[in-house]
C-alpha cells in the first residue's frame, strides 16, 4: 500500500512506527518533511535533510526480509542500485552510486538513502529504506551552503520532471533489488553494483574522525569500499561513510 501525505516530520518515522504490523512493500511519500534526516555527524546527531515542499521525492519503503539483523546493512546498497537503475531507465539520468548510500551526478549529490532497522533480540521486525531525491529544485533555489554539493534532476536535465512517474518504479525497483540481496546475498548485487560504482580513482576522506584520506579503489564483491590511504595501506570499509575530495 502507498500512503500519500502532505507534510510530515519524517516518512522514515512513519514507516518505523508501522514496522511490526505493516506489510512488506508498504510505502510512505510526502510533499514535504519538517524533520528529514541525512547522514550522522561524527559522534553527534544526523544532519537535517533539505526538504522543500512540492519539489522533491521523500519516500520510505517498508521491507520485511527474512534475514539476520547483521545482514540488514546490505539493503542500503541494494536500494542504491534500485534508484540508479530507475533514474537511468525513466529519465536517462547519468547517475552513479557513491558508497554506501548516496546517488551522485558527477561531483554533486542528487539523493541519499537512509536505511533503518527495527529488531527484537535476534529477530528483524522490519527494515525501512528512506529516500530523499532532489527532483525539481531549480538552481537558484538551492541553498547557498549546498550549491557546491547539491544538484537535482531539473538542474541536470534542464526541465521539470513528473515526480509521480518516478514513485511507482522506484518502489518496485527497491523491492526487486532487496529481494535479490535477501535470496542471493552479495552475488545477487555484484554485477549491478559494478554498473553504478564509479568510485575507483576518486580521492576520498574517511569520515570516522581519524582524518584518513586516500584514493578509492571501488566497491568489492561483499559491499565494502576499498581505499588506498596516503601511506600506501589499503583498507576495506564495511561501515561508515566517505566524503569526496574535489
Amino acid at each position: 500500500m502507498i500512503f500519500a501525505l502532505d507534510e510530515v516530520e519524517s516518512t522514515n518515522d512513519l514507516a518505523l512506527a508501522a514496522a511490526k504490523t505493516g506489510t512488506h512493500g508498504d510505502c510512505w511519500i510526502a510533499e514535504s518533511q519538517t524533520k528529514g534526516r541525512g547522514r550522522r555527524e561524527i559522534g553527534g546527531p544526523r544532519r537535517s535533510w533539505y526538504s522543500p515542499p512540492g519539489r522533491n521525492i521523500y519516500m520510505s519503503v517498508l521491507l520485511k526480509p527474512t534475514i539476520e539483523p547483521s545482514r540488514a546493512a546490505g539493503l542500503t546498497l541494494a536500494a542504491g542500485v534500485a534508484v540508479c537503475e530507475t533514474l537511468k531507465s525513466v529519465v536517462g539520468a547519468k547517475v552513479w552510486l557513491k558508497w554506501p548510500n548516496d546517488i551522485f551526478v558527477g561531483t554533486h549529490k542528487l539523493g541519499g538513502i537512509l536505511t533503518e532497522a527495527l529488531s527484537s533480540g535476534t529477530r528483524l521486525d522490519g527494515v525501512v529504506v528512506g529516500l530523499g531525491l532532489n527532483v525539481n529544485v531549480l538552481e537558484n533555489e538551492i541553498p547557498e551552503d549546498l550549491k557546491d554539493v547539491m544538484t537535482s534532476l531539473a538542474v541536470q536535465n534542464g526541465e521539470l520532471v513528473d515526480r509521480l512517474s518516478l514513485v511507482h518504479p522506484l518502489r518496485a525497483a527497491i523491492l526487486f533489488w532487496a529481494d535479490q540481496y535477501v535470496s542471493q546475498g552479495w552475488p545477487g548485487l555484484e554485477q549491478a553494483i559494478g554498473r553504478w560504482d564509479e568510485s575507483a580513482g576518486k580521492r576520498v576522506e574517511v569520515l570516522d574522525g581519524t582524518g584518513r584520506a586516500g584514493v578509492a579503489l571501488g566497491i568489492d564483491p561483499i559491499g565494502q569500499l576499498r581505499v588506498e590511504l596516503a601511506d600506501g595501506e589499503t583498507v576495506a570499509l564495511a561501515t561508515g561513510e566517505v566524503k569526496l575530495i574535489v
